[in-house]
């Protein structure tokens, strides 16, 4: 009787738990509902009560990045980089090398500026998150992606842009020699000077879509490339380029170092070759999460005898530095249309303190880090005020796991 009676009581609790378990499945925790009572009573604050965009604390930056925090003298050089070879300035290529510790902002920066040079009508950009492939390290498995995105990025305006020149050239031949008829190739031919952007401009006139460029062979896939670079900045007889200027960013470029030499040495051979044969209104930046004096010994002489400019560091962030860097971020999260009772809200000052005294080294991806922590767990506690926002005791309070 006491074993049925024991089995029964166990059978009880066993439902009840997973009736329990049942009920907080149903009722996830989402930091943005406003839904989720607090122990407190207190009613969950949704971000947009805190006058917060959706999702302020990224991992990563997302593929177009309209926004830029801090860093003032990166920002400042990387403009001129992209400046420099319009046909509008000094129109040479630019080669630059972009480096520093991971988190210290060189993918945003990448990114951002590939989102401003798209969002414009005088440039096309091309932004690759990584350069490994399926088949491990090669330049030509770069360049079919490469041309995934430029065929995006182009669409008809480029095709219909370099027709509408070979015709206008055509037009302008017949008429200065009305006794002859001038077919496209023979218009092409005496205008574009090339062997290589000759096929390219014939191709892209007849086919009336960008060539693929397939080829195992790093050269042969770098000679269509190459090609296809010069002619997006080309005038065509007395017609305008399609684009003043293109550009090439590739990030985390530093797995290239872990390879053996028989996969660095071509890789790195086939930049130097692209760098050579577009040597106008092309501008190549690649991105090391590794230090100087790593690029001094791994990077080949010959690529940094053809570096434009010394290399460029995203260093780590000084304190008042990382302070202006975190106000103009929150500035960015906040809606328009929302008046902050203070400059950190939804943090404190003596908060934002804590946050950044946390760690020696200071960069954009571990300060956003903090950030959310503090945030999430400050919203989950029921300590939230949101009149006055996080308080210095709170964040520290967090930081040191007992929030």
């Amino acid at each position: 009787m006491k074993q049925l009676l024991f089995s029964a009581i166990n059978a009880i609790m066993m439902q009840l738990l997973a009736n329990f378990v049942a009920l907080r499945a149903r009722e996830p925790f989402h930091l943005n509902t406003g839904k989720q009572p607090l122990n407190t009573g207190q009613i969950m604050p949704t971000l947009s009560d805190l006058g917060i965009k959706d999702n302020p604390f990224r991992n990563l930056p997302e593929a177009d990045v309209s926004h830029w925090a801090g860093m003032p003298d990166i920002k400042r050089l990387l403009s001129d980089v992209v400046s420099s070879v319009r046909p509008d300035d000094v129109g040479a290529s630019e080669f630059v090398i972009l480096h520093g510790i991971w988190g210290a902002g060189k993918t945003h920066a990448l990114r951002y500026f590939a989102h401003e040079i798209n969002e414009g009508d005088d440039g096309r950009a091309v932004y690759l998150s990584e350069i490994m492939a399926r088949g491990g390290l090669s330049f030509s498995s770069l360049c079919p992606r490469i041309h995934s995105i430029l065929e995006e990025s182009l669409k008809t305006r480029f095709i219909e842009h370099v027709r509408r020149s070979v015709d206008d050239c055509v037009e302008k031949m017949e008429s200065d020699n009305p006794n002859y008829s001038v077919t496209p190739e023979t218009a092409i031919k005496s205008n574009v000077s090339l062997p290589e952007d000759q096929l390219m401009v014939q191709s892209l006139y007849d086919e009336e879509q960008i060539p693929q460029f397939v080829s195992n062979d790093d050269y042969e896939a770098i000679k269509g490339l190459a090609s296809l670079l010069r002619v997006i900045t080309l005038p065509i007889g007395n017609n305008p380029p399609a684009y003043g200027s293109v550009y090439i960013f590739l990030d985390e470029v530093e797995t290239a170092l872990d390879e053996k030499a028989t996969k660095q040495i071509p890789f790195f051979q086939a930049i130097r070759t692209l760098i050579n044969a577009v040597p106008e209104h092309f501008a190549l930046v690649l991105s090391f999460s590794v230090h100087a004096a790593v690029l001094e010994a791994a990077v080949p002489e010959p690529l940094q005898q053809r570096m434009t400019r010394p290399y460029i560091e995203c260093e780590k962030l000084q304190a008042d530095a990382a302070k202006k860097f975190v106000a103009e971020y929150l500035s960015f999260v906040r809606k328009d249309d929302f008046t902050p009772p203070q400059p950190f809200y939804p943090f404190s000052e003596g908060a934002i303190n804590v946050i950044l005294d946390r760690d020696t080294i200071l960069v954009p991806r571990k300060i956003i880090d903090y950030l959310r922590r503090v945030f999430r767990r400050s919203i989950q506690s029921g300590r939230f005020d949101p009149q006055e926002g996080i308080s210095e005791e709170m964040a520290s309070d967090i930081l040191n796991g007992i929030a």
